[in-house]
């Protein structure tokens, strides 16, 4: 009799109940740790007054920090972002969503989305130079508020970084590479130095220590003419060298590969000459939106 009982009514309740149950825990705690992020969220807005908080729900931006010459980046996972007038910060997500890294916008030298917009997650690039060295900053952020983001970020950075994010892709990068700097004597023999890594980012050539993260100089691209590769006459078999002018130093790397090197070089260089392209008078749907954020 007791058996029968249980299998007829006690255990379809047990059945229904324990999952019920459970669902019910794992809904309150959800529930808890939503209002303790929202409460995060507030008090940060409260005590910060950023321009922006950028925050996809519970934290879904991801980030990663990537310094040249460094071989592991940093990841998060789940970041909140504070955009204030001078400075990027990036918040764990949390609670108390304590500050992991503040990047000055003063160091800020290039933004820019590699991808059109998209329904979904958006990637969006920012180089930072700092005395730590180059920094590479990535962020996923859903297209919502990357648009919140972009949209805050050109109203506190300078108008030649604007005008830059605004042209047309691709932006061109070059993997850090060895660079010898060298010099041509009278009789055409060209001495080599010590290496060091050229880096090519949109808006400029990037010179740093071979085995550190120091930046030595910077060549801004639309600075750059005569931009060539050249074969060493005294030493065909030997890296060619990539050569340009700044005003009027003329610069020789040794490289590898130095005609596609040149190439791209070239290229970028020709394209922060150009204007930035304009929305054309068009529906929604194509995209207008792509340069009003």
């Amino acid at each position: 009799m007791d058996s029968e009982f249980f299998s007829e009514c006690l255990l379809p309740l047990l059945l229904i109940g324990l999952p019920l149950a459970l669902f019910t825990l794992v809904a309150l705690r959800a529930a808890r740790r939503a209002k303790a992020y929202q409460a995060a969220l507030d008090n940060l807005r409260t005590t910060t007054q950023p321009l922006a908080l950028i925050h996809d729900g519970m934290g879904g931006i991801r980030a990663e920090l990537l310094t040249l010459n460094v071989d592991k980046p940093l990841y998060w996972r789940r970041v909140v972002l504070g955009l204030q007038t001078d400075s990027l910060v990036i918040y764990n997500a949390r609670p108390p969503l304590p500050e992991l890294l503040r990047l000055p916008l003063a160091q800020l030298r290039w933004y820019g989305r590699p991808q059109k917009y998209r329904s979904g997650r958006n990637v969006i690039w920012l180089h930072f130079e700092t005395p730590d060295g180059w920094r590479l900053l990535t962020l996923d952020i859903y297209h919502g508020s990357m648009a919140d983001f972009v949209r805050t970020l050109k109203t506190v950075t300078p108008p030649e970084l604007v005008t830059a994010y605004r042209r047309r892709r691709p932006y061109i990068h070059v993997e850090p590479l060895p660079a010898q700097p060298t010099t041509q004597d009278l009789y055409g023999v060209w001495t080599l130095e010590a290496p060091l890594t050229l880096y090519l980012m949109p808006r400029a050539l990037v010179l740093l220590e071979r085995d550190g993260t120091r930046v030595l100089r910077t060549f801004p691209l639309d600075q750059l003419t005569d931009v060539v590769a050249q074969r060493r006459m005294d030493a065909p078999d030997a890296d060619g060298l990539l050569r340009f002018k700044m005003g009027a130093e003329m610069l020789a790397f040794a490289v590898p590969d130095a005609d596609g090197l040149a190439g791209q070089v070239a290229q970028a260089a020709r394209l922060n000459l150009e204007s930035p392209l304009w929305p054309k008078l068009k529906d929604k749907s194509d995209d207008d939106w792509e340069w009003e954020e």
